[in-house]
């Protein structure tokens, strides 16, 4: 196994490209969420110029229907399966009888967060890539790679490039129209308002025709825009919650809404 020290995309992607030059069969990408794990394995399939890409979730039925399909194809694809560290026993035995007797045609991306969760067995036949997460040039390089200029463009340079810290962040915020992103700006002085906190919490999860905000962003845009100490670590503090919390999201922002005006300032 080949394990590479701790590299952001750039610095990684040459090696990926040695790897397509030998055809490397079998490759385990690690990161924490939202490094850009499937956005390399899309990259490994665009060098070694295959264009059937598929991801497979890590459960049994995805992956017998993954191989099943597989046998019955002769032309190249590339299969990322992703998150293994959090899939039961019995897929990770599946996926290494997949290694074990891998087709010509196959080619095998496998996606964890942390590779204590993965066999031995199965790091033994990938050659393994460790990512960290993703720096500022490498979510521009996505932008690009993206065709994304309305992104650099609207973003670059702004609080809320500082809000995009994975490519799910992008995609996100890519998905928002401008009269969407006035409105997460004009979110700015809610939590100082006078306004009722069950009304605060529904600016902040609603836009105005209903639909839900993504609150990820939403909560990161007014970490970085505001000056209060209190609000910057109530945001942080609910960030963790939203990512880690089993209560809902409503719960969350109740949580977090009622500490910024009620809490004292430490």
């Amino acid at each position: 196994m080949n394990v590479m020290d701790l590299k952001n995309q750039q610095m990684i992607y040459p090696e990926l490209v040695k790897f397509a030059e030998h055809k490397r069969h079998n490759i385990l990408i690690s990161g924490v969420e939202g490094c850009g794990k499937t956005y390399l394995a899309k990259l490994y399939a665009k060098e070694l110029k295959i264009e059937d890409f598929q991801i497979v979730e890590s459960k049994m039925s995805a992956i017998k229907n993954a191989i099943e399909n597989c046998m019955h194809i002769n032309t190249p694809i590339v299969l990322c399966i992703e998150n293994l560290d959090l899939g039961v026993n019995a897929v990770s035995y599946a996926v290494l009888k997949f290694l074990e007797e891998p087709s010509e045609n196959v080619y095998i991306v496998v996606t964890c967060r942390n590779v204590k969760g993965v066999p031995d067995t199965i790091l033994s036949r990938c050659v393994t890539l460790t990512l960290s997460q993703m720096a500022e040039s490498d979510l521009v390089v996505y932008a690009k790679e993206e065709n994304a200029v309305k992104f650099l463009q609207i973003y670059k340079d702004s609080i809320f490039w500082r809000c995009a810290k994975s490519v799910e962040d992008v995609d996100i915020m890519l998905g928002l129209n401008s009269n969407q992103i006035e409105y997460i700006k004009g979110l700015q002085g809610i939590l100082t308002s006078t306004e009722p906190v069950y009304n605060v919490i529904w600016k902040l999860h609603k836009f105005p025709d209903g639909t839900l905000t993504p609150i990820n962003i939403v909560i990161k845009y007014l970490m970085y825009s505001t000056s209060s100490n209190k609000i910057f670590k109530a945001c942080h503090k609910c960030l963790m919650s939203l990512s880690y919390s089993q209560i809902g999201i409503h719960a969350v922002l109740a949580k977090f809404v009622f500490e910024v005006k009620y809490m004292e300032d430490k």
